[in-house]
């Protein structure tokens, strides 16, 4: 990786469901190896299961704006905002979505779609709300534009003192990873 290299994504879903707080975790692991990163929550405050989003910037060099029209990758945490943030992937970029409800996948040619059952394998380590990091996982080893040690040893610290949800969240971070050498 050059070290004038910036990568940006755009991770997407509904309020309540661990979007955030996947962004966040990799925006800290992020921390660790680059220079500059910026996470720029938004979400709708009228209700719990509104869309929610959040842009993640690593970059070794200074960021000018937290704001990306053009992010290089989407990952939809929940199908149904895809169609909002499809057209908006550069071209050659890469849209990691739950499959779940997906109507008809991503209508354009020129990026990388990969979907995944998260929400089931989420529910088969225990805990449907690991959907988020099956995701993460999936997009972490596609991209390696981080370290899956520094993603797990971020999960270990913001989750820490609660092993069974380290360890269910840690299990589906490596599941999203495996997931990821099949396509």
């Amino acid at each position: 990786m050059a070290q004038s290299e910036t990568h940006d994504v755009i991770m997407v879903g509904i309020g309540g469901r661990g979007v955030l707080v996947a962004a966040r975790l990799f925006a800290e692991a992020a921390m660790t190896q680059y220079e500059h990163v910026s996470w720029l929550p938004s979400l709708t405050t009228a209700m719990r299961g509104g869309p929610c989003e959040a842009t993640v910037v690593l970059s070794h060099q200074a960021i000018a704006s937290p704001l990306v029209w053009r992010p290089q990758a989407v990952v939809a945490m929940e199908a149904s905002q895809l169609k909002s943030f499809e057209n908006r992937v550069k071209p050659g970029g890469l849209i990691v979505t739950e499959s779940a409800g997906l109507p008809d996948g991503a209508r354009r040619q020129d990026v990388r779609l990969l979907k995944f059952s998260a929400i089931s394998i989420a529910v088969g380590l225990g805990d449907s709300q690991a959907a988020n990091f099956v995701l993460l996982g999936a997009y972490v080893e596609v991209t390696r534009i981080l370290s899956p040690e520094v993603v797990e040893g971020y999960m270990e610290k913001k989750f820490g003192g609660r092993e069974k949800v380290v360890s269910i969240n840690r299990n589906a971070f490596r599941e999203g990873m495996k997931l990821a050498h099949t396509t």
